[in-house]
């Protein structure tokens, strides 16, 4: 066989190789884009009475909120965070927005927290309501086994003094410190 017969084959191989994996990397894209589509009614995207355990799956209905009910008070849940040993590595907690890059998900309704790392530049989690004072990731990630949970200690006026992390990788027995107030524009 000659030089430029070989060439060809291999460029075709070399093709029909990054072919095949690019079909893979869409299949996964997809997967991905399916989780975040907005439900087709309006009683999907609506936060249920109960509080269901969390899975990796979206809302069956419903009856079936992936964020649980919705806080009547959530602002007393915001803040900045962090431990007296570690005050560089704070955490913070907001109101639950759609994420950017999910520009086809649903707005996600009032009285949702989600908790991100002041420190990173990682997606903040959007949290499920279990109780008034414990909340779990959302949304597991790929390869996650268990979701992040959080414990928050209230004060006698019912805000927010402090979190620790009770359940994922993160579980420790450190009380994260409210160290303030959630920067302007956040």
């Amino acid at each position: 066989m000659n030089t430029r017969k070989r060439n060809r084959m291999c460029t075709a191989m070399v093709l029909a190789i990054a072919l095949a994996g690019c079909g893979e990397q869409q299949a996964e894209s997809e997967k991905v884009l399916d989780a975040d589509r907005a439900p087709d009614s309006v009683e999907d995207r609506l936060p249920s009475e109960s509080s269901p355990s969390a899975t990796n799956e979206a809302p069956a209905g419903p009856s079936d909120s992936r964020l649980g009910p919705a806080l009547d008070a959530p602002e007393n849940y915001y803040g900045v965070y962090a431990s007296p040993e570690r005050p560089a590595r704070a955490w913070f907690i907001a109101e639950a927005k759609r994420p950017a890059y999910a520009e086809r998900a649903p707005e996600v309704p009032p009285g949702h927290l989600m908790l991100g790392a002041m420190f990173g530049d990682v997606a903040p989690w959007q949290m499920k309501t279990v109780s008034e004072t414990e909340f779990e990731q959302a949304r597991l990630t790929p390869g996650q086994e268990e979701p992040t949970v959080i414990e928050f200690r209230l004060g006698a006026d019912g805000r927010a003094e402090a979190f620790r992390f009770t359940g994922g990788m993160l579980a420790a027995d450190t009380w994260l410190e409210r160290t303030g107030d959630l920067p302007d524009g956040w």
